[in-house]
């Protein structure tokens, strides 16, 4: 009896062992980024994302965000986030980046492969809203992995601090435009430039 208790304990086990690794998501801890159809790359679901990046639903703030939900972050003034995302070849693009703004949101440094897109990205609202687009004009991207550098330099002088010691950021998500699809004349000038 003892014997068949004991190996029907190790069966079971088995099983359960078996059936939580087929059920674990390994892409929820790493998802490796990549680019829809019309160039999105969600900040909630398409970028590979560290630390304390998290998903967080938007449907309550309004309609505005892009598949309704965003990339949301935390930390204290000189802590970085990276995000990855891939593009699938070399070559020009135009990339436009859609943050979000709120009262404990905080000033960042934003890089892109180790050169410097916005300097003081300023993420403060009085209240939840989508901000203006963040454009770069023309940017060389290898093909392959990108790394997206987002530091936290400061808090706007009206931002309150979260849980009383840093600030978070919002990202709704990164569009890429294949500059080679598209001639240049076409896109508006924005605020950041050729960056070569």
């Amino acid at each position: 009896m003892r014997n068949s208790i004991l190996i029907l304990f190790a069966v079971l086990a088995g099983y359960v062992s078996l059936h939580a690794a087929d059920t674990f998501d390994y892409h929820s801890i790493r998802r490796e980024g990549k680019v829809t159809n019309n160039g999105i790359i969600e900040g909630e679901s398409d970028v590979t994302r560290y630390g304390k990046a998290r998903v967080q639903g938007m449907q309550g703030f309004g309609p505005h965000w892009h598949g309704d939900a965003q990339l949301l972050w935390d930390g204290v003034v000189g802590q970085t986030n990276l995000i990855e995302f891939s593009v699938p070849k070399a070559g020009r693009y135009a990339l436009d980046i859609q943050w979000t703004l709120a009262p404990d949101y905080g000033i960042f440094e934003v890089s892109l492969n180790d050169k410097v897109i916005e300097p003081a990205l300023d993420l403060y609202s009085n209240r939840v809203e989508l901000s203006p687009l963040q454009k770069v004009e023309s940017i060389d991207l290898k093909k392959g992995l990108q790394n997206l550098v987002v530091k936290l330099t400061g808090g706007n002088p009206k931002s309150r601090k979260f849980q009383g010691r840093g600030y978070l950021y919002g990202l709704d998500y990164i569009r890429l435009t294949d500059l080679s699809q598209k001639p240049e004349t076409a896109r508006e000038s924005g605020e950041t430039g050729n960056i070569t």
